[in-house]
C-alpha cells in the first residue's frame, strides 16, 4: 500500500513538472516574439588636460585614446594610426585653419567593448598640424548623432541609449542647430530693462575654457541678478559664473566670425560640474548640478 501511494505521489509530481516545463516553454516563445528593448551601453572615460578621452577601436584595430569633441562634425584619425587607408584628397577647414585631409567615405566600425556603431566618414590627417596635443584623433559629433548620450562626470562614464533615462532633477533646454556647425546651442534667458533677453550659448566638450562675448558680459553685469531666471538653478549658476567667477572663463577670445552664431560657449572646466544628457534624437539638453551646494558658492 505504501508502495502504491509513493508511486501515485511520484506520478502527480511528474505531471506537475511536465506542466511547469510546458509553461516555461510557452513563456520563452512569448519572450522571443516580444519587441526587443533598446540596448544601453556604458563607456568609461577619463579627463586629461581638460579633454575627455575614450578608448575605442577602429575597424577592429587595437584601441586608441580619442578626444571626445562635439565641436568637430566628423571623426578625425591621425594618419600614423590608419596609414594604409586611401581616400579622396581634400583641403578642410577646422578650427579656422586649413590642413590637408583624406576623406574616407565607407562606413567605419567604431567599437567600445560590446558597443559598436558605424560612422559614415572618417578624416585621416596629421592631427598635430592643428593641435600638437592630439596624438591619435578626435571622436566627433557623429558619436552623438541619433543617440541619447549621458555624461556622468561624477562616475566618469558615458551612457549611450535610444531611450531617455530618468530625468528627475534635470532641467531641460531646447537645442538648436546652426548650418555647417556641429556645436548645438540653447537659449540662456536673462532680464534687463524690464524685458527678457536671450543669448545663444553653445556646448563645447572639446574646449577647456568657456568663452563669451564681451557685450554679453556687460549686459549681464547690468542685469538684475535675482530676476535672471529664478526658476532655473542652472541659469543662476551660469549667471554667477559669468559675472563673478573669472576662473576658466574668457571674454571673446574666439574670432568675431565664429561669434556671429554664438554669444558664448561652455567648456569642460565648467560643464564637468554637471550631469549632462545630450538628446540628439529630440534635440534637448538635460542638465543638473552634481553638487548643488558647492555650485552655489
Amino acid at each position: 500500500m505504501k508502495t502504491f501511494k509513493a508511486l501515485f505521489i511520484f506520478l502527480i509530481i511528474l505531471n506537475a513538472c511536465q506542466s511547469k516545463n510546458g509553461s516555461i516553454s510557452e513563456l520563452k516563445n512569448d519572450d522571443q516574439n516580444a519587441p526587443k528593448i533598446d540596448q544601453t551601453d556604458t563607456i568609461p572615460f577619463s579627463i586629461k588636460k581638460y579633454r575627455i578621452l575614450v578608448h575605442p577601436s577602429i575597424e577592429g584595430n587595437s584601441t586608441i585614446p580619442l578626444i571626445l569633441d562635439n565641436g568637430v562634425p566628423q571623426t578625425i584619425i591621425d594618419e600614423t594610426y590608419l596609414p594604409k587607408i586611401k581616400g579622396q584628397h581634400t583641403i578642410d577647414t577646422i578650427f579656422g585653419m586649413d590642413f590637408p585631409a583624406y576623406k574616407i567615405f565607407p562606413n567605419f566600425k567604431v567599437q567600445f567593448n560590446s558597443y559598436t556603431f558605424n560612422i559614415d566618414t572618417i578624416k585621416i590627417t596629421n592631427c598635430k598640424l592643428f593641435d600638437p596635443n592630439i596624438e591619435y584623433g578626435i571622436l566627433g559629433y557623429d558619436f552623438f548623432k541619433n543617440k541619447i548620450v549621458r555624461l556622468s562626470f561624477e562616475d566618469s562614464i558615458i551612457i549611450v541609449s535610444n531611450n531617455l533615462p530618468d530625468t528627475i532633477g534635470y532641467e531641460r533646454f531646447k537645442l538648436y542647430d546652426i548650418p555647417k556647425q556641429s556645436v548645438k546651442f540653447f537659449h540662456f534667458k536673462f532680464y534687463k530693462n524690464n524685458n527678457y533677453k536671450e543669448a545663444n550659448i553653445g556646448i563645447d566638450l572639446g574646449s577647456q575654457f568657456s568663452d563669451f562675448k564681451k557685450e554679453l558680459i556687460l549686459e549681464l553685469n547690468d542685469s538684475i541678478e535675482n530676476s535672471i531666471h529664478t526658476k532655473s538653478i542652472f541659469s543662476n549658476i551660469l549667471y554667477k559664473a559669468i559675472v563673478k567667477n573669472k576662473n576658466d572663463l574668457l571674454a571673446s577670445s574666439l574670432p568675431n566670425s565664429f561669434y556671429s552664431n554664438f554669444d558664448g560657449l561652455l567648456g569642460i572646466a565648467f560643464l564637468k560640474k554637471f550631469d549632462i544628457i545630450i538628446d540628439d534624437i529630440n534635440m534637448n539638453l538635460y542638465i543638473k548640478p552634481i553638487n548643488t551646494q558647492n555650485n552655489h558658492k
